[in-house]
């Protein structure tokens, strides 16, 4: 188990990825290279799209930085922010629709990094906690295209495991609440993954989150293979209002799914709101368990 909380407090983008031990070396103007892929977030009802990672040999590295040797924020937005641009929506590992890059503003104080977006799908609609990818890349034949909601029998099951997980942290379950919870299949095995975000009120002035990542193990039984525990008071949210965290500050939530290497298994990418900036994580399988493969945070202007 782990507790993560994202707390920004310097003025500049911050990206940590596990296993990589400096950035890669990319131009930093935009005409010195052809575009790599990138893999965005689709955010705000569909409406904006935010950059999470570029995929290069296989590797995903930060989408921008201002390390040495890093593709700047500037360098990134001339390249793949221009107008009229087109992007592939991702859901459940699957191109859904289509992202069309309406407008990008380098001197918006908290956003320059983000893009306004036409979110265009004959089947998917993105609002509220409902979000999506973007991408350049061509996703896998065989990814399943599975992104749907939880069966009462499904749910009744995972409520077990997750009030379980509440009880192991010394958490009290009250008023348990699945805030997102969805069934996907990252390899097209039929057996299905289950990423959930769920809270619980064990005080009038405290949240206790749970992330998780449910897939079945050896006995055909599913089981948490990743949990993201977190127990917040009132002191410890900056604003110093709990029912922030029921907006949706700290807590990690599901975007949605990607094969980023053509391995047949896609990866779950994720986000993590806080009042300064943004996180997001990657969780790849190794073997028969998942595990978080990358974790990074971008800065996005001071609460």
């Amino acid at each position: 188990m782990k507790t993560n909380t994202y707390l920004f407090s310097s003025a500049f983008i911050t990206c940590f990825f596990f296993g990589l031990s400096k950035p890669y070396n990319s131009p930093d103007t935009a005409k010195a290279a052809p575009q790599e892929k990138v893999i965005f977030a689709v955010i705000n009802n569909g409406k904006m799209i935010e950059p999470i990672v570029r995929v290069v040999d296989g590797k995903l590295v930060p989408a921008y930085s201002n390390e040495e040797n890093a593709m700047t924020l500037p360098a990134f937005t001339a390249m793949y922010y221009k107008p009229k641009s087109s992007y592939a929506l991702i859901t459940g590992g699957k191109s859904t629709g289509n992202i069309l890059i309406k407008k990008n503003d380098p001197s918006w104080e908290c956003t320059p990094m983000m893009a306004e977006v036409m979110t265009t799908s004959p089947k998917v609609r993105l609002k509220g906690f409902e979000m999506a990818l973007a991408t350049n890349i061509t996703p896998a034949k065989t990814a399943s295209g599975l992104r749907r909601a939880a069966t009462p029998a499904e749910k009744a099951m995972i409520d077990k495991l997750v009030s379980a997980e509440f009880k192991k942290n010394n958490c009290p379950v009250k008023s348990l609440k699945a805030v997102k919870l969805t069934i996907l299949d990252a390899d097209n095995d039929k057996k299905n993954e289950i990423v959930g975000t769920y809270t619980v009120t064990p005080g009038s002035n405290e949240r206790g989150l749970l992330f998780f990542i449910a897939s079945k193990n050896e006995t055909g039984v599913y089981e948490l293979q990743v949990s993201e525990f977190n127990r917040l008071k009132k002191d410890e949210v900056m604003s110093g209002n709990i029912s922030d965290v029921d907006d949706g500050i700290y807590q990690e939530m599901l975007l949605d799914i990607l094969d980023t290497d053509n391995s047949g298994v896609a990866k779950i990418f994720t986000t993590q709101l806080s009042f300064e900036g943004v996180g997001y994580n990657v969780y790849q399988r190794n073997g028969s368990k998942w595990e978080r493969a990358a974790d990074l945070s971008y800065y996005h202007c001071g609460y």
